[in-house]
């Protein structure tokens, strides 16, 4: 499992070194599910206030997580996060594969219209553990209507 850190936190002495001092309890209790994974530590200036964030992919699933400095102090309560991130990524894989069959169905029965014209198209998704993601989607137009199959995250 790789681990990889942004500019703005590699340059942050006190929240990079707490960060890579949990790269074990990542490889102990993510890399060991998903040895493929990547986990990204991004320290987000864009708005304020400056946020610490865990985002771990594998393939296209995804799940994203905010960390405080308080939970890097106590090993505890960031286990308890990585276990809920492992579980959101395996979640987020069943939920993935369950779309891309019903867009794959919704394409068969769409077919079937007359006069009916189909285009793929994606929907950014954004949940929060997930993060942001796409997903596919169709656009159906039929005699002047038009008709949507989309996923919507809660």
């Amino acid at each position: 499992m790789n681990v990889k850190y942004n500019l703005a936190l590699v340059q942050n002495a006190i929240l990079a070194p707490a960060a890579r001092a949990h790269e074990p309890d990542i490889q102990r209790i993510i890399g060991a599910a998903y040895e493929d994974a990547v986990a990204s530590w991004e320290l987000r200036t864009d708005q304020p206030p400056c946020e610490l964030v865990l985002v771990i992919r594998n393939g296209d699933r995804q799940a994203e997580e905010p960390v405080s400095y308080e939970e890097l102090r106590g090993s505890s309560k960031f286990d308890s996060k990585l276990s809920r991130m492992k579980d959101s990524l395996a979640h987020n894989g069943v939920w993935r594969e369950a779309v891309h069959a019903l867009i794959a169905d919704a394409r068969v029965w769409s077919d079937g219209i007359p006069g009916a014209s189909v285009n793929d198209s994606e929907v950014e998704l954004n949940e929060e553990r997930g993060g942001r993601y796409t997903l596919p989607a169709l656009e159906i137009k039929s005699h002047g209507s038009l008709m949507w199959v989309r996923p919507v995250a809660g």
